[in-house]
């Protein structure tokens, strides 16, 4: 606690990270003392002056995974849903999402603070400017378990949409799952389409295309070599599924109910 009270010293704040991740990787949890003070820790109003950014980044991340083992859930889920929406690190607010889809993933996240996130994820996923979108429409296509089209449709949208960034794009391709396939021809074949999409669509191609996709994939072949770090495994893939049709295939996981 004397890096939470002072700011500590170098080494000082990397005991605290080594100390926090230790305990995640005994699977132990925080003892009540401790969870009070790591929880001071992430309310507090701004850091040391000695904190870099980056520490701060990295201590509160070990102590996010720290607290996943906490015996009550709901102040954890309270203070994440808080830095999602007010923190003005942007990477502090993607790294408070990552750790809200591990507590719903692992039946930590229910009730009212749920419903409360819930709300967010779908404003973040309607921003058109949010860097933040995919990984929110991600997280609500595993929440509605696949009864609710919207946010695949949402996910659709978004990754067709060029106004986006493209690792947003990315993120709501491999969200949308097989519903995507359609869009990912589109899109494998599109030259003005940034390489990262494209590969990313070239993957979905390659885990539920059909036969008509194999010439496709091929005539994509030896354009660049980044296209091909692509092609090639989607065209083994692809090949592998139309050989052995009766081999059972993994189910998608935005199909999986979450507890």
């Amino acid at each position: 606690m004397h890096v939470v009270g002072t700011g500590g010293d170098r080494l000082s704040r990397d005991a605290a990270i080594t100390w926090l991740d230790t305990l995640v990787r005994e699977r132990k949890a925080l003892d009540p003392d401790e969870e009070t003070g790591v929880m001071q820790m992430i309310r507090r109003e701004g850091f040391p002056e000695s904190w870099t950014p980056g520490y701060r980044l990295h201590l509160f991340n070990s102590a996010f995974n720290a607290l996943h083992r906490a015996p009550s859930p709901d102040e954890f889920n309270r203070e994440l849903h808080r830095l999602l929406e007010r923190d003005p690190d942007p990477d502090m607010r993607l790294y408070a999402l990552q750790h809200i889809r591990t507590q719903r993933n692992a039946g930590r996240l229910a009730g009212d603070e749920a419903g409360a996130i819930h709300a967010t994820l779908q404003q973040l996923a309607d921003d058109a400017a949010g860097r933040l979108a995919g990984l929110a429409v991600t997280l609500l296509i595993e929440w509605d378990g696949g009864g609710d089209a919207r946010p695949v449709e949402t996910a659709l949208a978004t990754a067709a949409d060029r106004e986006r960034a493209a690792d947003v794009r990315v993120s709501a391709l491999h969200a949308a799952g097989e519903e995507a396939l359609g869009l990912a021809r589109t899109i494998s074949a599109d030259s003005g389409e940034p390489v990262i999409l494209r590969k990313a669509a070239i993957a979905r191609m390659g885990s539920d295309g059909g036969s008509a996709d194999v010439p496709a994939l091929e005539s994509l072949l030896r354009i660049n070599a980044r296209l091909d770090q692509a092609v090639v495994p989607a065209l083994a893939r692809l090949r592998e599924r139309l050989e052995n049709p009766h081999t059972p295939q993994p189910v998608p996981y935005r199909t999986v109910p979450i507890p």
